[in-house]
């Protein structure tokens, strides 16, 4: 009887563990994934602009189409 009892408390801890574990997972990960997109906030938009440029001027080299889009940045 003893060693059930004991068995199902050491089972117990494992899975509070095992949820405190995934818990703190979750908030790192969301954590990550909000300062992920703080960095490239106005992707969508920009992406957006860039296929709308595209469609307009299928021939078009990406130069004469899409850098003015985009806006050509020194940065890369």
């Amino acid at each position: 009887m003893r060693q059930t009892e004991i068995t199902d408390s050491l089972v117990d801890l494992f899975i509070q563990l095992v949820l405190k574990i995934n818990t703190r997972a979750e908030r790192k990960v969301e954590k990550e994934l909000g300062a992920e997109l703080n960095k490239v906030r106005g992707k969508e938009a920009m992406l957006l602009r860039v296929a709308e440029a595209a469609l307009s001027e299928p021939s078009g080299t990406v130069r004469r189409v899409i850098f003015p889009v985009v806006g050509d940045r020194g940065d890369r």
